[in-house]
């Protein structure tokens, strides 16, 4: 699949078949994360991988809205850590690690493996249930959670373009 098809395949899957995911795909999706752009290419993100399903149910505890890792082959907690980060180049870890968010959401459809981008930071709540769980050293910030399964159905392409939404030059 190209990355053009990735990018418009690519959906919110919360629902999956009780199959693994290859090792090879999730080394696949992590290396596609960490190919975003980074401001001055800092590239201040980490990642965990979670595969015991122990710690699947207690992260789908954290927020009413992670229901979906109860049934995920695994999540990735994707974070970023700032130590020696440079301060005065803002706060451009989060956009940094959003980029790789979605890096590792493309690439997984690509390879035929559902995911949704579960919402973590700035939710104070569900960013200190993951430090928690995953005991975060304290420089290390909790940005997003992934679940990621094999999906257990098809879901056609959407198209959300919108000419209103594009303005040129100026609104």
């Amino acid at each position: 699949m190209s990355g053009y098809d990735a990018v418009f395949t690519r959906r919110s899957i919360r629902r999956y078949k009780a199959e693994r995911i290859s090792d090879e795909a999730v080394r696949t999706m992590l290396k596609a994360a960490m190919a975003a752009p980074s401001a001055h290419n800092v590239q201040p993100w980490e990642f965990v991988v979670v595969r015991e399903r122990e710690t699947l149910d207690q992260l789908a505890k954290v927020c009413k809205y992670w229901s979906m890792l109860r049934f995920a082959d695994l999540a990735v907690a994707v974070l970023a850590n700032l130590e020696g980060y440079p301060m005065e180049i803002g706060d451009y870890y989060v956009q940094d690690c959003a980029a790789c968010t979605q890096n590792m959401l493309v690439a997984a459809a690509g390879l035929g493996v559902g995911g949704v981008w579960l919402g973590c930071y700035p939710t104070r709540e569900n960013m200190e249930g993951v430090s928690g769980l995953l005991q975060l050293p304290g420089n290390v910030v909790p940005i997003a959670m992934t679940a990621f399964g094999i999906p257990d159905s098809e879901r056609p392409p959407h198209d959300e373009y919108h000419d209103a939404k594009v303005h040129f030059e100026k609104y």
